[in-house]
Parts: C-alpha cells; sequence; structure tokens
C-alpha cells in the first residue's frame, strides 16, 4: 500500500469521525474512517453484476401468487425489472 499526502477540512472530517464512530460503536482513529470511507466509496463505485432471470420466470412466479417484492428477493432482481416483464409477457 502507498502512503500520499492529504489536506482534509478538520471540522468536517471530525463530524465525519463522529458519526461513524456512533455507528460503529466505538472510538474510530483517523485511519480508520479513512478506510471506511474509501471501503464505502469502492462499494459504490464499482459496477452491480447482472443476474439475468428469464421473463417466462417471473411471469410463472407472479401467476402462481407472489407478490412483487418476494419474486425480486427469491431471484435477485429489481423490482421494475418485474414490472417490465410482466408489461412485455401481457402484450406478447
Amino acid at each position: 500500500m502507498s502512503d500520499f499526502n492529504l489536506e482534509v477540512d478538520s471540522e468536517k472530517f471530525n463530524v465525519i469521525r463522529r458519526k461513524l464512530s456512533f455507528d460503529c460503536n466505538q472510538d474510530l482513529s483517523n485511519e480508520e474512517v479513512v478506510n471506511i470511507l474509501i471501503d464505502n466509496a469502492y462499494k459504490n463505485s464499482k459496477p452491480k453484476q447482472r443476474v439475468r432471470v428469464d421473463r417466462d420466470i417471473i411471469i410463472q412466479e407472479a401467476e402462481n401468487g407472489l407478490s412483487v417484492r418476494q419474486i425480486a428477493e427469491k431471484h435477485d432482481v429489481s423490482w421494475s425489472t418485474i414490472f417490465r416483464a410482466k408489461k412485455l409477457g401481457k402484450q406478447s
């Protein structure tokens, strides 16, 4: 790991450090706060893996009485994917 120089507004950083310390229920060091911020930014920046589910499976699950929420959780897809599949299924 490489070192680097960084100038940060200490008032803003302390507000963030206190908030994260409260959330983690422990007093965090400056280094721990920076690592948490970098990890969170990385998680939000990397592309999500796409989950492919056949439209017929989604339609079948809906016909079996599962709610949109249940289908989304079961197949790890977004609600919009389910609504889109149901709409396309009606057009067919």
